[in-house]
């Protein structure tokens, strides 16, 4: 049922033609009875409409995920929000090359590689590289990893199609699609991140919910609404005085952090001069642990992190825009480059917190406290179940199902929300063909951890799992 939000004029029309039905001789379109009835009156009508209305939506949105996406999407629109939709993942490839080059690699914009199907592997996804990257010969050595045997150069990509598919784990893509002169192969080392499915019905109604409470920016909902209209931002956690995260509150006066869950990795190559001093990066935050993909030399070439230099991370202000992280050379190595010879560092920022940070200074966000944003904290968790299935179930596509499924669950929930064995097993167990799911899990932990009880997220952070981390053992 929803509320019909009468407007003025038709409270208006209404009172005079109450007023008519009862003395057909007043006057009801000037003088005092319009002056001290009719005006005072729909106004005050008006009003409590409106408070009716709010109070309704707020108690109505409690069950979000029982209402259409069209009725959700009609009540969000009628207040200016809309539905979010879908993000790409990013993340990295290394190009590999088993002979040492001869002539400059160039890998350009737009190369495509793809994902190689393998047994932990949930579909097919396509990406593409994100910038031109060239790799001169004349520094192939200090890209050659002895480990593996091949030379590696690190570029990155983004999902061609957006959505949470696209958040492929480590080493699952492997395909060049496009011949690359002395390119041998290609490998994600990483998983790539960041790809979103379009806003589901819960988080949407949680944003249209800080719309109707207010929107204030100097208020914690009015400034969770600001982080959370950002299309890239999925949560938001509003930390104020008294709080233990807020750790800058004894230097900082009015200080009031906002952790956002959400990022925009950008990739940045910052022009620099060697003077043996610390070097500060002129976009923040970076993102760890391995932010500073390349430094090179104009004639010494590439060096070496741990080597030739280390990055120290801000204490106190990482995370966020105000950061300063350092590069600090390690003035004992053999190969520094000489004094006053420029240098190239090339290193991945967050853009989201930052414009983030630039758009609360406008003017019109005129704001006595200190705020300021910052990036949450990935958990890696990792999972070992074991799963009975139906006797007529197709064990390949259940698998496909579950993993699925256990990837969603995770992946999409918010700041704060610790992974509690009973839930991942009513996800688990929902799935048709599934029979029965063996508790306790022989692995439910961070990873690198052992348990198999509540992985505990505390409110600053949030849980992700990758086809990786996911050992099934499937059973009829």
């Amino acid at each position: 049922m929803a509320v019909n939000v009468r407007t003025r004029q038709q409270i208006i029309n209404d009172l005079v033609t109450s007023i008519r039905e009862r003395d057909t001789s007043i006057e009801t379109g000037f003088g005092p009875v319009k002056d001290i009835v009719i005006d005072p009156v729909s106004l005050l009508a008006r009003e409590m409409y409106l408070q009716v209305k709010r109070v309704f939506d707020v108690q109505f949105l409690k069950n979000a995920e029982l209402m259409t996406t069209e009725e959700l999407d009609l009540l969000g629109e009628s207040l200016l929000i809309k539905r979010k939709g879908p993000r790409s993942s990013v993340g990295s490839v290394f190009f590999l090359t088993s002979s040492k080059p001869v002539s400059n690699i160039t890998v350009p914009a737009g190369t495509p590689v793809t994902t190689t199907p393998v047994a932990t592997s949930v579909g097919f996804q396509s990406f593409v590289t994100t910038r031109t990257a060239i790799f001169y010969a004349s520094s192939a050595d200090a890209f050659f990893n002895p480990s593996s045997g091949y030379y590696e150069f690190e570029v990155p990509i983004k999902a061609l199609t957006p959505g949470a598919a696209g958040n492929s784990a480590a080493g699952t893509i492997r395909t060049l699609q496009r011949q690359i002169p002395s390119v041998a192969s290609v490998l994600n080392k990483s998983s790539t991140t960041g790809g979103r499915d379009t806003e589901t019905n819960t988080e949407y109604a949680r944003r249209i919910r800080l719309a109707l409470l207010g929107t204030d920016r100097g208020t914690s909902g009015g400034l969770r609404r600001f982080g959370l209209d950002d299309s890239r931002v999925v949560d938001a956690l509003i930390v104020q005085s008294g709080d233990p995260l807020l750790i800058r509150e004894e230097q900082v006066a009015g200080a009031v952090d906002v952790y956002v869950l959400g990022e925009e990795a950008t990739v940045d190559q910052q022009p620099d001069v060697y003077t043996g001093l610390d070097i500060a990066f002129r976009n923040e935050p970076i993102i760890f642990p391995s932010p500073v993909s390349q430094v090179s030399g104009s004639i010494v070439g590439v060096l070496t992190e741990g080597v030739h230099y280390f990055v120290v991370r801000d204490a106190i202000l990482d995370g966020s825009a105000e950061a300063r992280n350092l590069l600090r050379w390690n003035r004992g190595a053999v190969g520094l480059p000489a004094l006053g010879e420029s240098l190239t560092i090339e290193y991945t920022y967050d853009k989201l917190i930052q414009d983030l940070q630039d758009a609360l200074a406008a003017p019109e966000n005129d704001i006595l406290a200190n705020i300021l944003f910052r990036a949450s904290t990935r958990v890696d968790i990792q999972l070992s179940v074991k799963v009975k299935a139906v006797s007529e179930a197709n064990l390949s596509e259940l698998e496909d199902s579950v993993r699925s499924a256990i990837i969603s669950f995770v992946n999409t929930r918010g700041l704060g929300q610790s992974i509690i064995p009973s839930d991942l097993d009513s996800v688990i167990h929902s799935i048709p063909g599934v029979d029965y799911v063996f508790l306790p899990f022989t692995t439910l932990a961070k990873l690198g951890e052992q348990g198999s009880e509540t992985v505990v997220i505390e409110k600053n952070e949030y849980a992700s799992i990758s086809d990786g981390a996911i050992t099934l053992e499937l059973s009829v």
